[in-house]
Parts: structure tokens; sequence; C-alpha cells
């Protein structure tokens, strides 16, 4: 288990909760609209943490594939742009 203190912030129109720090409580943009809490968190087992991480890099992945894909076909048609221009009939 693990305890942080956090309470509630505003910054412009934003509310968040944040981990209660010097870095939120000098900085004049985010004002504490909330007294602090202390809350304890149960950490998640791996058994729970490492197959969302898998399906997170898998996805990661697949985007990456999806990326490259589209970038090689469009090579592959500039390429064939300049081919028909190269081999174009006298």
């Amino acid at each position: 288990m693990s305890k942080m203190t956090i309470a509630k912030y505003l910054l412009y129109s934003n509310v968040s909760v944040k981990e209660v720090s010097n870095y939120y409580e000098e900085d004049i943009d985010y004002i504490r609209i909330t007294d602090t809490v202390e809350v304890e968190f149960n950490e998640l087992s791996d058994e729970v943490i490492i197959p969302q991480r898998i399906a997170a890099y898998d996805a990661e992945i697949e985007e990456a594939r999806n990326v490259a894909a589209k970038k090689i076909a469009g090579i592959e048609e500039r390429k064939a742009e300049l081919m028909v221009l190269t081999h174009a009939p006298d």
C-alpha cells in the first residue's frame, strides 16, 4: 500500500486532483480549492498490470505499423509516378 496526500486544485477553469507538493502550493496559477486528504492506495498485482502494459505495447506497435504502411505507400506512389515518366513511350 502507498499513501498520498491529495487536494483539488483550480488551474484557470480546469479542476484536477493533484498530489500536494510545493510545486502546486507555490505556483500562483494553481489554487487549492479543498482541504488536503490523505488517501491510501492498494497496489494492483503484476497479474493485473502486466497484461495491460502488454496490450498498450501491442496497440503502440500496431499504430507504428499503420504509420509505416502509409509512409511506404506514399513512397511507392512517388516511385511509380517517376517510373511512368522514365518509361513513357516516345
